[in-house]
């Protein structure tokens, strides 16, 4: 078993059971129906839950003045919320801007276009929805 997956089996083993979004669950576990662990054989019952985690993506991509028409609602980077400037920022550095379990600031969901530094920025917003997991373990034999 994985160091992740022996971790989670160990937090696991002392609640009960736990729920976990799908993808923070190792395949070993997943995939396990039984787990031997110090002496005892524990029956592992992994389930989806109807209930899912947001997780927000937020990319920019810099556009040319011409392509936004003059009705089109933009924002000055200056105009921004601490939290949807430093938002933003990461985006523009590092391609990406991800939240989970959480939106993003209000201000970049509410503008499709940003001005920063005299370039005008298109927002894009993806929205993933990641299924929760719900796993149990009850010793079976020692």
């Amino acid at each position: 078993m994985s160091h992740e997956g022996q971790v989670l089996f160990e937090t696991l083993l002392a609640q009960g059971t736990i729920e976990r979004p799908a993808d923070t669950v190792p395949s070993t576990l997943e995939d396990a129906e039984y787990v031997q662990f110090e002496g005892s054989i524990y029956a592992l019952t992994v389930k989806f839950i109807d209930q899912m985690l947001a997780e927000y993506t937020l990319r920019t991509t810099p556009v040319s003045a011409s392509e936004v028409d003059d009705d089109t609602e933009r924002v000055d980077f200056d105009a921004l919320s601490t939290d949807a400037k430093a938002a933003f920022k990461d985006a523009l550095t590092d391609g990406q801007h991800t939240v989970r379990g959480e939106t993003l600031p209000p201000q970049l969901v509410g503008h499709r276009y940003v001005r920063y530094e005299g370039t005008t920025h298109h927002l894009e917003i993806a929205l993933f929805e990641i299924p929760i997991r719900k796993l149990s373990v009850e010793k079976v034999s020692t």
